[in-house]
């Protein structure tokens, strides 16, 4: 069995060695306290084929890459690859625990980081506890966390590599994505994710989160002026939701609601060259 802690999540994954884990997941193996009860189990079971859901599962969602049911607060999931096809059945089988259906001729897509949270329905029990999954890049700057936003191919990871480059004490800690998580005590922090996308970073770090930056792409530097109802559109685009939970999406609202009162949000114009990096950095302290 291994053990996993994601955020303040501590995860038991039997029936899949550690070495068939993807190498980014690793960064969030902790040693086995047998003493510690883990929030959820999985057990991973491998199969010829897929077990078909039981009548009792009541479809709440269907897309070409997800097939959701729900049962009495639990969740059934076929997932699917991008072409429609099929590598595994996620099915719960308490508060606690799920089992895990894995196509034989699937396994070693394991080792894919998307394709193995995906078994985990991570996100579905991190917003229970108040983390939601960021698309953005995650920079650690002099312990805090700065997280860029924007759609994809706006230059976030350029932004940050700047970062890097030019500004002494920070460093990217996932160039994809972030978890945000709301502690007891109101606080927004910032942790590790184990999928990073195409840019390879991805480094268990949690840190509080210091500002949230937009990023739009413009000859000139500057700070673009947006009202507090843009921000909130712009949170909730770039959060990973279960849309067909309405529970969860009323929680995510308030959520936002909070993290756009309490941390620093603004969109900021940029070119990409040393200069933006130098500046926003200025605007931040």
């Amino acid at each position: 069995m291994t053990r996993l802690e994601i955020g303040a999540m501590l995860l038991a994954v039997d029936g899949i060695g550690a070495e068939e884990m993807p190498q980014v997941c690793r960064a969030f193996i902790v040693s086995d306290d047998a003493d510690a009860t883990p929030d959820m189990a999985f057990r991973f079971v491998f199969n010829d084929r897929l077990p078909l859901p039981d009548v009792r599962w009541q479809s709440v969602f269907r897309s070409h890459n997800i097939d959701v049911r729900q049962w009495e607060g639990r969740e059934w999931r076929l997932l699917s690859a991008q072409e429609g096809d099929p590598y595994a059945v996620y099915e719960e089988q308490g508060d606690r625990d799920a089992v895990v259906y894995v196509l034989n001729c699937k396994r070693r897509e394991l080792a894919v980081d998307p394709v193995f949270v995906s078994c985990l329905a991570l996100e579905r029990h991190q917003a229970v506890r108040g983390g939601y999954v960021l698309h953005c890049s995650y920079l650690a700057y002099r312990g805090e966390a700065i997280l860029f936003c924007g759609p994809s191919g706006v230059g976030k990871s350029t932004h940050s590599a700047l970062w890097e480059r030019e500004i002494d004490g920070s460093s990217v800690v996932n160039g994809d994505k972030c978890l945000v998580r709301r502690t007891a005590d109101g606080r927004f922090w910032a942790n590790g994710w184990p999928v990073c996308g195409s840019s390879g970073i991805c480094r268990n770090v949690a840190l509080p989160v210091k500002a949230v930056v937009f990023l739009q792409q413009t000859p000139v530097n500057r700070v673009i002026s947006e009202d507090r109802p843009t921000h909130f559109k712009r949170l909730y685009q770039q959060l990973m939701l279960n849309r067909w939970n309405p529970q969860q999406t009323l929680d995510a609202l308030e959520w936002i609601e909070n993290l756009a009162a309490t941390t620093t949000i603004l969109t900021y114009g940029c070119n990409m060259e040393a200069e933006a990096a130098l500046l926003l950095s200025s605007l931040l302290l």
